[in-house]
């Protein structure tokens, strides 16, 4: 049974299975290096400064230990990383188990994986740390799943703070982290994003509870030096409430390439809460995004822009919704004095997302009177709402009722 830093150094020499007494904290004065197969089995560590476990090999695991780091009060430190798994591009690591943790007061990261395939973090209890709960770099084929992670806050000199994030450092397509699941986590006041990508492709993010975050789960692209947007990604079942958010909220959801690079996703059946934006998007493909199904929709109901020709219903105002790929429109329109030529011009959508590829006619609409006039209503590939083939020369309400896709 391992009870000093000596005695734990030399068995991580020889690898195999390492039981270490949990009931004895043993103080880390250097960082321990497993460079060899090895199963370490409880104890309880510290690490006021730096990483504790350095790991450069495959099929390492790490079963029940409990490790603090420095804690926030001290300071970020870009050093600290409690278990840092750490292979290369010509050489990943893989077969990483890391359950059953409890790790605490990190001034960086707490799990650090880069450049892994194939391993898994799961069933882990993480807290009080200035940086990430789980940073994965490069990685491809990893589960995440059944962690609890909590209280990230944001400090000087250190702007984000992350509870899951799915990145890579080369900024190169052929190097992001991809085919990665992130299920059943519960992740609660991360004072920047939850659960984050940047870049990432083909992830699975499902089951989630996200709490008290600012963000809740953001697929982007990352700061003005990347080039990477996320693709192919799957957001579903998710809970996301941003009640006892310790920072302003931004949008639950988050989606977001950059111009020439479009994201893309699917996000459905999602319950977001208390977010006055719940669902955001940038410079999407749409052709390979599908968004709906959420508890909020991706767009709620928002004015219509009024045109030239019509006043907006004092009663009932014209707004729309976006769902998915659906648009629905509501509320009525009055037309302004005139006649057919002045009766065009309804109004428009400002959300890109409710545009059509091309001109759409959503239905026939008439006027709140039998002797009112009627046209066929339609919109634009700029999301402009018109009345064509209109006739009359009536003061009465047009109700915009209809719905159409814009794929």
């Amino acid at each position: 049974m391992i009870t000093t830093q000596d005695e734990l150094v030399a068995a991580l020499r020889v690898g195999g299975e390492i039981h270490c007494d949990s009931g004895v904290v043993i103080p880390l004065t250097e960082t321990m290096r497993v460079t060899v197969p090895c199963r370490i089995i409880g104890g309880h560590f510290t690490r006021e400064a730096g990483a504790a476990f350095e790991v450069t090999t495959s099929r390492v695991e790490f079963d029940g230990v409990r490790i603090e780091g420095g804690g926030p009060d001290a300071g970020y430190d870009v050093t600290q990383k409690l278990i840092h798994v750490r292979g290369s591009k010509d050489d990943p690591i893989t077969g990483v188990d890391v359950h059953g943790c409890r790790l605490e007061g990190s001034r960086g990261d707490n799990v650090w994986l880069e450049w892994c395939t194939a391993c898994t973090v799961h069933d882990n209890m993480i807290s009080r740390f200035l940086y990430s709960g789980i940073m994965v770099i490069s990685g491809n084929r990893l589960t995440i799943n059944g962690n609890v992670i909590a209280d990230a806050p944001l400090t000087a000199g250190v702007p984000n703070t992350y509870g899951i994030a799915l990145t890579d450092v080369t900024n190169v397509a052929a190097d992001r982290s991809r085919h990665i699941t992130v299920v059943g986590n519960h992740v609660s006041l991360i004072d920047w994003e939850g659960i984050d990508t940047h870049g990432g492709e083909s992830l699975t993010i499902t089951g989630n509870t996200v709490l008290g975050c600012p963000r809740g789960i953001a697929l982007i692209t990352g700061n003005a030096t990347r080039v990477l947007a996320p693709t192919h990604c799957l957001v579903t079942g998710n809970v996301i409430d941003v009640a006892g958010a310790r920072r302003p909220a931004l949008p639950g959801i988050f989606l977001a390439g950059i111009s020439g690079t479009p994201a893309s996703a699917t996000i459905v059946g999602n319950q977001i809460v208390g977010y006055r934006t719940p669902i955001h998007t940038s410079f999407w493909s749409r052709g390979e995004t599908y968004i709906g199904n959420n508890s909020a929709p991706q767009v709620p109901w928002s004015p219509i822009r009024m045109g030239a020709d019509y006043h907006p219903d004092a009663e009932s105002a014209p707004q729309y919704l976006v769902d998915g790929d659906t648009v629905h429109l509501r509320g009525g329109v009055i037309p302004k004095a005139g006649g057919v030529s002045a009766r065009v011009e309804i109004g428009s959508m400002p959300d890109a997302v409710t545009w059509p590829t091309q001109l759409t006619h959503i239905g026939h609409v008439k006027g709140a009177d039998p002797e009112a006039g009627d046209g066929t209503l339609a919109v634009t590939p700029e999301g402009a709402l018109q009345l064509l083939y209109g006739n009359g020369s009536d003061t009465h309400t047009y109700f915009l009722t209809g719905s159409y896709r814009a794929p």
